[in-house]
């Protein structure tokens, strides 16, 4: 759900109707019910070619467990990180 409402409204990626839609179905499909709605909401924007290539990504969208060295690099990031 979250990374749909970064790209529906442009936080830190480039603003993009169909990938929003794209992760609103997945999170919709792992059973978030407001991800449904969000995706009803943007599937109106698109074009039907658009709509059609977000629904067969997401339908073939496959998460995968991070390598070793992505965890190595997120987890130093994390440690930089300093509260005040």
């Amino acid at each position: 759900y979250n990374l749909a409402r970064l790209y529906e409204d442009g936080l830190g990626v480039g603003q993009n109707a169909a990938e929003a839609y794209k992760w609103y179905l997945i999170a919709a499909k792992n059973g978030d019910t407001e991800s449904g709605k969000s995706a009803e909401r943007v599937k109106g924007t698109l074009t039907a070619a658009a709509q059609t290539a977000a629904e067969r990504s997401a339908t073939g969208f496959k998460p995968q467990a991070p390598n070793a060295s992505q965890t190595a690099l997120a987890s130093a990031g994390a440690a930089s990180i300093t509260t005040a």
